[in-house]
């Protein structure tokens, strides 16, 4: 994978309801076509998506609604924590 230069960010999400490599390809071609991705990778066994991407270009919240477009979800992770002796 290419390394991002200090303009461009390397992110990667989590994508849910793929069961082929076909499906892992369909999200990569989405991702690619945005303007702003340089490159993505999607890694069918862990469910994975490693993208290097302008910032100035595109934006997380395209990211995510262009591999929705493509049929797959975006898995969020979420932490909930108990605080306790707060008056």
């Amino acid at each position: 994978m290419v390394r991002p230069d200090k303009s461009k960010k390397e992110a990667t999400i989590s994508v849910r309801g793929m069961h082929c490599a076909t499906c892992s390809d369909t999200v990569r071609e989405a991702l690619l076509s945005l303007k702003g991705v340089e490159n993505a990778r999607v890694n069918l066994a862990t469910d994975k998506a490693t993208l290097v991407y302008d910032p100035a270009l595109v934006a997380m919240a395209d990211i995510e609604r262009a591999v929705k477009e493509s049929g797959y979800g975006v898995a969020k992770d979420e932490i909930s924590l108990t605080i306790g002796g707060m008056h």
